[in-house]
């Protein structure tokens, strides 16, 4: 009588097999948009409109042509102005 000896066929595990490949594409994906696609320059991205935005920068601001309008001649300060004092106390937080 003969003996057959046979070994356990290994089974192969798909699952594991679908996630390394997604994985690896995914990483491969990731490397690719970092390191080799141009990024695209703000002009580019910024539609027209929010161009447009950019004459506003232009703008030259004048304080005193502001407060000396006749408007703020008619408001009145309500609340006293903070004065700032100093403190003869030393600061204990300094060596």
């Amino acid at each position: 009588m003969a003996i057959i000896i046979e070994e356990e066929k290994r089974k192969i595990n798909w699952f594991a097999i679908v996630i390394n490949i997604f994985l690896i594409a995914l990483l491969g994906t990731v490397i690719y948009y970092l390191f080799f696609t141009q990024l695209p320059l703000i002009e580019v991205v910024l539609p027209i409109r929010v161009q447009s935005l950019s004459q506003l920068a232009n703008i030259e601001f004048d304080p005193q042509r502001l407060f000396s309008h006749p408007i703020y001649d008619i408001l009145q300060q309500i609340i006293p102005s903070l004065s700032v004092t100093t403190s003869t106390r030393t600061n204990p937080f300094m060596p």
